[in-house]
């Protein structure tokens, strides 16, 4: 899941598909930031290292951003799961990231762009700027998150 956007996408998507190998590249079947995005992930280590791939995959957007002179935001809200771990990132270089919130309990753990229900007590909001990691049901970690 993603929510956002890379500023300046048709600026960089050239470069950012660049860094993809062949056999990551050949794969895609759409144009969208939120493919190539997850892609990058793939390339900078996703299955061995996952918070390090998250890090170098925004690093990797911000630079083609910044060589392109991009000014406009890079705003996401993602997640990512193998089934037995979740990692949500709610990250912007301007104070606007999209939303990200989440309620865990013993059974179960949702995590949803919006609050499902009324009760803010339900809910915990991610704060930007940070990485949340949910292994198993009902256990949940946020974490500041730096490129």
């Amino acid at each position: 899941m993603h929510n956002g956007q890379i500023g300046g996408y048709e600026r960089v998507r050239r470069a950012l598909d660049a860094l993809l190998p062949d056999a990551l590249y050949t794969k895609r079947r759409g144009t969208t930031d939120s493919e190539a995005f997850f892609y990058l992930l793939f390339h900078f280590g996703l299955e061995r290292d996952p918070q390090g791939a998250w890090r170098r995959a925004v690093a990797a957007v911000l630079a083609a951003m910044s060589s392109a002179g991009i000014t406009e935001p890079f705003r996401m809200t993602a997640i990512l799961t193998d089934g037995e771990v979740l990692y949500g990132l709610r990250y912007a270089t301007d104070p606007s990231p999209p939303s990200l919130f989440w309620h865990c309990d013993s059974a179960e753990l949702l995590v949803v762009s919006e609050p499902l229900d009324s009760n803010k007590a339900h809910w915990s909001e991610v704060p930007a700027q940070s990485l949340m990691i949910a292994e198993g049901r009902g256990q949940a970690a946020v974490a500041p998150f730096r490129v």
